[in-house]
């Protein structure tokens, strides 16, 4: 049986294996800090090809699902993420208080990874209804492109210089081989 807690355990181990292979961790960064990506967004959109749920559309520029997932993902950066990354990173920067309490550090950071997985849990609880719908109409299937329309998304409303769209489109595609290449099944 499908539970909300069965659908965020898959997909937060999922996104642990997935972040763990080589590459993907500096992929998912560069996403982040050069493209105002989520990384959340495209380990979501990852496990829904792997699992074989259609929870956006193929067409990205129409796609009002893509709109709300956006949100969901941008207001839990905004008030769950963003807070303690940027604790995270001052505790970083600041080598006095590196050397003096580097458990400061280790608590900033695993309070980031918790804030991570309410996001996630977030995403999923918004996901749910597509979910269960597909699990009642046995829709499950093959992977159908959830990766490709999310990036596609993101990168047509949230990048406007042409530079930009352009590395982000070939870094979509770095990412992609490492998904590709990591073959993991949910």
């Amino acid at each position: 049986m499908v539970t909300i807690a069965s659908l965020q355990q898959s997909l937060w181990q999922y996104s642990a294996q997935l972040y763990a292979q080589t590459g993907m961790q500096q992929a998912c960064l560069t996403w982040q800090d050069e493209f105002n990506g989520a990384v959340n967004g495209v380990l979501f959109t990852s496990w829904c090809d792997a699992a074989g749920y259609a929870i956006l559309p193929s067409d990205h520029q129409t796609g009002s699902r893509n709109s709300a997932l956006q949100r969901v993902i941008m207001y839990s950066q905004a008030h769950h993420v963003e807070p303690l990354r940027a604790q995270r990173i001052a505790l970083k920067t600041s080598t006095a208080s590196m050397q003096s309490t580097p458990n400061a550090y280790q608590a900033a950071l695993a309070a980031e990874l918790e804030a991570e997985r309410l996001q996630q849990s977030n995403i999923i609880q918004w996901a749910l209804p597509y979910i269960m719908e597909q699990h009642q109409e046995q829709q499950i299937a093959q992977p159908k492109a959830q990766y490709a329309s999310y990036m596609q998304y993101h990168i047509a409303t949230m990048l406007t210089d042409d530079t930009l769209i352009n590395r982000a489109q070939a870094h979509t595609k770095v990412i992609a081989d490492i998904i590709q290449r990591a073959q993991i099944r949910v």
